[in-house]
């Protein structure tokens, strides 16, 4: 082939493409010249490019399976979780502890925890309220149907004023036997009611 001048070039030798590089020491008078077969390369480099992809792709699959086990973990737990809540009783608001659940979760397990807390110390609020109005309401009812029947029995009145005392009275029984399902009803959800089973058999 013709000499060249210094640097990179490609030539093609019976046939076959081949890169060269020249390097010219005007000097000493030499001039070097290296090639390399374009073949012989582009084997080069796909085996290169091969050690390269494999580990690659070997350990982007082993990410996504580790992510996908771990994720699929977590929600295996959370799944876990809703089913426990779900399962309770509408008065069971005891605070729910499981080391198991994932550590992001935590804070969401101890905010339902707080809020089963809240919400319990307000039915005991209401049950205690409900109890107390259910007793102060008693005292004055029987007062008042004492003092209705003592006026009853100690004036003389028409027919018409009898029977407006009979309708005082009654209501009066109306409103004592609404107070006192209000305390059992009270009892029952505090369970204080006393009942036991019974073996209805025997």
């Amino acid at each position: 082939a013709a000499p060249a001048g210094p640097g990179f070039r490609d030539q093609d030798v019976d046939g076959e493409k081949w890169r060269v590089f020249v390097l010219a020491d005007k000097a000493a008078g030499r001039t070097v010249e290296v090639a390399e077969k374009y073949s012989i390369r582009y084997e080069m480099i796909f085996q290169l490019l091969g050690s390269l992809i494999f580990p690659a792709v070997l350990f982007l699959a082993t990410v996504v399976a580790a992510v996908w086990w771990g994720a699929g973990r977590s929600l295996a737990r959370l799944e876990q979780l809703s089913a426990q809540v779900d399962s309770r009783d509408v008065d069971d608001m005891t605070a729910i502890i499981d080391p198991s659940i994932p550590r992001e979760v935590q804070p969401l397990l101890a905010a339902l925890n707080r809020l089963f807390a809240r919400v319990s110390e307000s039915f005991r609020r209401e049950k205690e309220f409900t109890d107390n109005a259910a007793h102060e309401l008693r005292t004055p009812l029987a007062a008042i149907k004492t003092q209705a029947q003592v006026l009853q029995k100690a004036e003389k009145m028409s027919r018409a004023g009898q029977e407006g005392f009979e309708n005082l009275i009654n209501a009066i029984d109306r409103s004592s036997n609404m107070v006192q399902s209000l305390l059992e009803f009270t009892r029952l959800e505090a369970d204080q009611s006393g009942m036991q089973p019974v073996d209805i058999s025997a």
